[in-house]
């Protein structure tokens, strides 16, 4: 029996009954699955639980222990800069006795670093050229009685790179060591012969300080890191000078950071304005986020409070955020100098010993875990061991059924592929008694009528094509007919003159010409053939040829009523189609500004006169009444003249100006094209004029059709070439 399209879709409805099954039982594994999930979390919640408990504990004490680490390591660089500071307290007491007590000492001279080579750890006094002349007797035996603290000075290079005295003289005692012991230049350029040691700012730190001082870090002339300690030293008068030592606090650092029993990630020192002055180097990422930045702006708001908190002094272990990783931070101060210690370690690291923990709380509950899974295990089984074979039914019938009820459809697809392709003959043979064979039969009739429907096409498109060749052929014969040497043409600046031609269709039935028959004049001419399309075009050509003809071989040049005639009488003959044309003819007489013309029925050009403000007022021409050319071969046409001036315009026209429609059929009228005339600016070009008139055409119009053709014509008399007069300057 066959079956249609209903039938077999009864049976997928009873396909879809087993599927129904199928997804009954899986809903019940997938619950059975929760069940087994919920209980297993149940589990891990407890095991985090015991695991959180040690966590805690366990963060109590590391974070302890980082504090008395960090507290540690601060103390003892307090303690080494202590000792700096104690060394230079000595140096200035030492200085102090020597002032105070000068007759208990002879007077020593040391080498100048201005006369003579000097060596590492070699004592010297040093001024400059200024000084040089200005030291007295009383100075130079202070000199003398405060050299004796030579040997202080050398004994206490061997630990520090340089050490003075800076006297309120100006001059400096000092040593300068190097770690290669070679030869030393402790001043070049300018502080050799201009040096005065009250200029410096170390000086003036020390002479305010009460007690000893530290400047900030800076790098020395070696290109390494440089802190100053400075004291007050003082003479029977009362301040006499700076005592300062240069130490290296990098150095100090280096000996302090160690590898401690937590590897410390990072540690480093804050300066007394929120910058880190230097830091461990193992953490590269650390060291570019961190280095060259005032802590207190971070963007991280934990980092930028604990560095207000190290800058006040304060200590403490507290959790903040580096480039998005959670640190703990240990800080304490650094007395003796103002600065803070603080240590980096990241927190996962710290509290690693806590995963062993949990995982063995986790291995509490592996038993009771396996035995559920073994229960869950024979439930999954039993459950997949009842569904293969029907599962298995269930594919095999709708493997069968699909089959049957898609290969009349498969046959008729390849059919119609085919038929797509371009195979217009192809017959589809689908013979299943149901919608489908209708279906195939409907196909074969659409090939037949596609075979037809083609050829009528192609005869239509071949036809299409060749009129619109003919036509672009025509359009461009046209547009070639058209003289567009405007600037050629207006050389001797006698004139200037612009035109355009816009027809409604490809090609049109009006045109302009202006030619020159002399030296001294000028012929110009608009007209506008009854008709569009190819006709008026062929009918435009021969009226421009014949109206330029008896043009040219007039004998006498004033007679252009005359030539208007003879072109008539040619234009009537074996005009069989009754087809005529307006024209308007003028010559300009380039010397005299006369402009003489002949009207043939069409539309009365414009005059605009030149006003004292450089602006123009137009007016229609009046010409009377005037017959079109083409139509009565006995027809006679009078010549009429006006004059132009320096500066005057002429605007000739067709009536698709005066009579273009917008969409609610109002012409654009003589009244608006006058009023568009006299809006032109001062020294508008002719071109610039015909562009105006073009725009204010086309707002008029805005989105209706083009009607008629469109042609305009402006010419410009600028006077007499040899005046040299030229109204465009």
């Amino acid at each position: 029996m066959k079956l249609n399209i209903a039938r077999r879709v009864t049976l997928l409805v009873l396909s879809g009954s087993l599927l129904t099954f199928l997804v009954m039982s899986a809903l019940s594994l997938y619950g059975m699955f929760n069940i087994n999930l919920t209980l297993n979390s149940k589990e891990y919640e407890l095991g985090e639980s015991a695991a959180d408990y040690v966590k805690d504990y366990a963060a109590g004490q590391i974070q302890e222990r980082l504090m008395e680490i960090a507290k540690g390591k601060a103390e003892l660089m307090s303690h080494e800069f202590s000792v700096v500071a104690k060394d230079t307290e000595y140096l200035a007491g030492k200085a102090a006795h020597l002032l105070k007590n000068p007759g208990a000492v002879n007077s020593v001279t040391l080498p100048r670093p201005r006369e003579q080579v000097l060596y590492s750890r070699q004592p010297y006094v040093h001024y400059g050229v200024a000084l040089d002349a200005a030291i007295n007797g009383g100075v130079s035996a202070e000199i003398g009685v405060l050299s004796n603290v030579a040997e202080d000075l050398k004994l206490l290079s061997s630990n520090y790179g340089a050490c003075f005295l800076g006297s309120r003289h100006g001059y400096i005692i000092g040593v300068y060591a190097t770690a290669d012991g070679e030869q030393v230049q402790p001043f070049s350029g300018e502080s050799l012969n201009g040096f005065d040691s009250r200029q410096r700012e170390w000086y003036e730190l020390g002479r305010h300080a009460d007690g000893y001082a530290f400047t900030d870090v800076y790098v020395s002339t070696k290109g390494y890191p440089c802190v100053t300690c400075v004291a007050p030293y003082f003479d029977k008068e009362g301040f006499a000078g700076v005592a300062g030592i240069d130490c290296n606090p990098e150095e100090v650092y280096r000996r302090l950071t160690v590898e401690n029993a937590f590897g410390m990630e990072y540690s480093f020192i804050l300066g007394r304005h929120g910058e880190i002055i230097f830091s461990s180097p193992n953490n590269g990422s650390i060291n570019d986020s961190l280095i060259g930045r005032d802590l207190r702006q971070s963007s991280d708001e934990s980092l930028a409070q604990a560095a207000r908190r190290m800058i006040d002094g304060e200590k403490d272990v507290v959790p903040v955020v580096v480039n998005g990783v959670e640190h703990y931070l240990a800080f304490a101060p650094v007395g003796s100098i103002g600065w803070s210690y603080g240590a980096l370690i990241e927190k996962d690291s710290v509290l690693s010993p806590v995963t062993a923990a949990k995982e063995a709380m986790n291995g509490a509950m592996a038993g009771f875990h396996d035995e559920m899974d073994e229960l869950f295990s024979k439930i999954y089984l039993g459950s997949i061991v009842l569904m293969i074979p029907l599962l298995l039914i269930l594919i095999l019938f709708s493997v069968m059924v699909s089959k049957r009820f898609v290969r009349p459809i498969h046959n008729l697809a390849d059919g119609v592929r085919e038929i797509a392709q371009g195979n217009l003959d192809k017959q589809l043979d689908v013979k299943t008694g149901d919608e489908l064979e209708h279906l195939s039969v409907c196909f074969n009739a659409m090939g037949h009528e596609l075979k037809d429907y083609i050829k009528n096409l192609e005869k239509a498109t071949a036809e299409k094509e060749r009129v619109a060749t003919e036509l672009n052929l025509a359009t461009k014969i046209q547009a070639d007919m058209l003289p567009r040497n405007f600037l050629e043409i207006s050389e001797n600046k006698a004139f200037d003159i612009f035109a355009s031609m816009q027809p409604a269709r490809a090609v049109g039935g009006d045109f302009y010409d202006f030619y020159l028959v002399d030296e001294k004049h000028l012929v110009i001419t608009i007209a506008d053939v009854s008709g569009k399309g190819i006709p008026a075009s062929l009918f435009m050509m021969i009226s421009q040829t014949v109206l330029k003809n008896y043009t040219v071989m007039m004998q006498n040049p004033d007679d252009i009523s005359g030539a208007m005639s003879l072109a008539n009488k040619r234009l009537c003959k074996n005009n069989d189609g009754g087809m005529f044309v307006t024209v308007f003819m003028g010559m300009l007489d380039l010397d005299t500004g006369r402009f003489i013309h002949s009207n043939g029925g069409h539309n009365p050009p414009l005059v605009g006169r030149l006003q004292e403000d450089g602006k123009r007022v137009f007016e229609y021409m009046q010409l009377g009444k005037s017959r079109v050319l083409g139509i009565i071969e006995k027809n006679k046409y009078t010549q009429m003249e006006i004059s132009l001036e320096p500066g005057d315009m002429l605007f000739l026209y067709t009536d698709g100006v005066t009579e273009a429609m917008n969409e609610e059929n109002q012409l654009y009228s003589e009244e608006r094209l006058k009023a568009a005339l006299d809006s032109v600016p001062a020294g508008a070009s002719v071109e610039e004029v015909t562009a105006i008139v073009r725009e204010d055409i086309r707002r008029h119009v805005g989105t209706a059709e083009q009607s008629d053709d469109i042609t305009m014509l402006t010419v410009l008399y600028q006077g007499s070439a040899e005046e040299g007069k030229d109204v465009r300057e």
